[in-house]
């Protein structure tokens, strides 16, 4: 099977869509009864208006700029050292996630013992 993707538009979309749903998020998670300018939700603004803005630049870079690279997807490629790297990066962006989950029910400390068990038993493993 073959696949024609553009990692820019990819990563564009994926970064616009986080910082959109951080933004819409920021009054409900940072709350203030300040009434000046500046508050404590400026900076978390500033930062993800950046990265809002950056996403757009690279969703443009992979519309106008980048040619598609095409990739054929075999048996063989899913036993390849580079999708292991991959799916080890994807397990332990789950094992991060995990830990997020992890900390209201059990609180910070057991949670961080266990994940930090977990991630340096991931991280030191040679197979997967």
């Amino acid at each position: 099977m073959k696949i024609k993707y553009n990692h820019e538009i990819i990563s564009g979309i994926v970064f616009a869509l986080i910082s959109s749903f951080l933004w819409f998020s920021i009054p409900t998670q940072v709350k203030t009864m300040e009434k000046t300018a500046i508050t404590a939700q400026t900076l978390p603004k500033i930062a993800i208006g950046g990265m809002f803005v950056f996403a757009v630049c690279l969703l443009l870079e992979g519309i106008f700029m980048k040619e598609k690279e095409e990739l054929t997807v075999t048996k063989e490629s899913f036993h390849s050292a580079a999708f292991k790297k991959e799916l080890r990066s994807v397990l332990y962006c789950l094992f991060l996630v995990a830990y997020c989950f992890m900390v209201k029910p059990f609180g910070f400390v057991i949670s961080t013992a266990v994940s930090y068990t977990h991630l340096r038993a991931h991280e030191t493993s040679q197979d997967l």
